[in-house]
């Protein structure tokens, strides 16, 4: 982990100790380094790699961000500038209960089970 936090003016050094073991503990339930090797891995060999960070678990109070795999990430060809790209094939990478919610609420149509994707 490459984060340390440093104590600043009307902070103690015990409130500085309990973020440094919260970060450190939030990067083990993160498997933030399985995370790190993957992101990199992307960038070095396709030239580009992405993180999702959306996904936020409530009942244990932890980010879950996945790397996204840019074989199956498309862009938006009308959109030129970098911080404005919109990405699309995005469903391909949701796994079966996701499917299933987003089936459910209507967001997808045209199937009504998930064992009907093909993939």
């Amino acid at each position: 982990m490459q984060i340390k936090f440093l104590p600043s003016q009307g902070i103690n050094q015990d409130q500085i100790n309990a973020y440094n073991m919260l970060a450190q503990s939030d990067f083990l339930e993160m498997g933030k380094a399985k995370l790190d090797y993957d992101w990199c891995w992307d960038t070095l060999f396709y030239g580009r790699g992405y993180m999702e960070t959306l996904r936020f678990n409530k009942k244990r109070k932890i980010m879950e961000p996945h790397v996204i795999n840019p074989l199956v990430f498309g862009y938006d060809p009308i959109v030129s500038e970098v911080q404005e790209w919109r990405y699309y094939w995005k469903w391909i990478t949701k796994n079966k209960w996701d499917l299933k919610k987003l089936i459910k609420s209507g967001k997808i149509t045209g199937i009504k089970d998930v064992t009907e994707i093909p993939s």
